[in-house]
């Protein structure tokens, strides 16, 4: 039996193998997963983005329907109907198609649409840089929106505006005008969350 205390205690602890040893046995634990998508812990909620995305390969290899299903929810998590929780939904998304990719190709252009939705912007962002650097063309309907946000106040959204653009190889010039931008933004690598300056997310390195 999975239970809420056994995801919420492998997600702290960051016990990613232990998760897919679970879902191999019991595919409802992306039931639990699917909770820690709204926490308000932030590196407990991008763990749980990224196990979402490890289980979701794994029940796949079994079951594409219920992957398909998770996938519908988190559409359906950024509408109007759901009251706008799934702020979140762009990266989760994005993590199964990484995974997924022929499986679930259809989704790896939605998943970067949501860039005018300034709740779901930096988590789009964060979803463009994750699947442009799978596959540029998940992304290239969205290029000309991302290289706007390289002007927004925000050095977050410049961040990861600029990470997506590196991960395709695009707007390198404007890209060059960063090199001094030290603004600093929180990422997530590794299973931590770190924190690196736009400067670094645009390419250079100090």
């Amino acid at each position: 039996m999975v239970s809420k205390t056994k995801v919420e205690y492998c997600l702290q602890k960051k016990d990613f193998d232990y998760l897919l040893t679970l879902a191999r046995k019991d595919k409802r634990v992306v039931r639990h997963i699917f909770r820690y998508l709204y926490s308000v812990d932030e590196l407990v909620r991008k763990r749980a983005i990224e196990a979402l995305g490890m289980v979701s390969s794994v029940i796949a290899e079994r079951d594409t329907w219920s992957v398909r299903n998770i996938l519908r929810q988190l559409l359906w998590s950024v509408t109007e109907e759901s009251g706008g929780i799934g702020w979140s939904a762009p990266e989760a998304m994005a993590e199964i198609v990484k995974k997924c990719p022929e499986e679930f190709y259809d989704y790896g252009s939605i998943a970067v649409s949501y860039l005018d939705e300034e709740l779901l912007r930096r988590s789009c962002l964060w979803a463009a840089g994750t699947l442009g650097e799978l596959r540029p063309e998940f992304i290239k309907h969205v290029l000309p929106g991302i290289i706007k946000l390289l002007d927004n106040n925000d050095p977050t959204v410049r961040g990861y505006a600029a990470r997506a653009l590196l991960a395709v190889n695009t707007a390198g010039e404007r890209l060059h005008h960063f090199k001094n931008d030290n603004a600093p933004v929180q990422v997530y690598e590794d299973g931590e969350l770190r924190l690196r300056t736009v400067a670094e997310l645009a390419g250079h390195i100090n």
